[in-house]
């Protein structure tokens, strides 16, 4: 079944400031929010299989500042020519990554967990990125949500109110089906850049795991 790209997301619907900033509301924070927001799809949204994984570089561990007023990241290009920047990953974003893995890796799950160096940065983001993108082609629908939620316009803070609204229409109507090219692009850049905090993160809740056998809350064998 094929998207209809002619489809328009209804403006008066988004969460994005009025022209004359009479009545304001907050932003979206990112464009998965703002189509939500303005409608729901009913087509479903296909991303083709076979997909490479490419050797990808995490960066710098962030400040402590940076952690707490993270900035988006971009600009990017896509394929169309849109200019977007990615946004931070949080708690909703993670978990919308974590549906890609858990549904798309299926019984091979285990096994690709179990390669991921929680020691060594760049072999851990190389593995990661890989391990997502080989999953999408069995998580299609929860891969273009994940990279919805991900992404904004670039510049889009500093963008006009009706600006905005016509930036994110035009994002929106990219991403209902988005370019391979733009999708393993996108996923190596979320990659670099938050790698070594799920790193972090998975040494803490391995250790947490490790803590929790020892003293008998958890069985052995878990």
């Amino acid at each position: 079944m094929s998207v209809d790209t002619n489809t328009s997301i209804d403006a008066s619907a988004a969460p994005v400031p009025s022209a004359d900033g009479a009545s304001a509301i907050k932003a979206p924070s990112s464009v998965g929010e703002y189509m939500a927001a303005g409608q729901q799809l009913d087509e479903p949204v296909t991303v083709t299989a076979g997909v490479e994984a490419t050797p990808v570089v995490p960066d710098a561990p962030r400040s402590d500042v940076d952690r707490l007023e993270p900035e988006p990241v971009g600009p990017l290009k896509l394929e169309c020519g849109i200019e977007i920047e990615i946004v931070p990953l949080k708690l909703r974003e993670t978990m919308k990554l974590l549906k890609i893995v858990t549904r798309g890796a299926g019984g091979a799950l285990e096994a690709m967990i179990g390669q991921l160096d929680m020691e060594d940065p760049a072999v851990f983001a190389q593995t990661l990125g890989a391990l997502i993108l080989l999953s999408i082609p069995e998580a299609e629908d929860e891969a273009v949500d994940f990279i919805q939620s991900m992404v904004l316009p670039a510049n889009f803070a500093n963008l006009e109110p009706q600006v905005q609204i016509e930036k994110l229409n035009e994002l929106a109507q990219e991403l209902l089906n988005p370019e391979l090219d733009d999708v393993v692009t996108i996923v190596e850049r979320i990659v670099r850049r938050e790698s070594e905090d799920i790193r972090n993160l998975g040494k803490r809740i391995t250790t947490a795991f490790q803590m929790s056998r020892r003293v008998g809350v958890l069985p052995a064998n878990s």
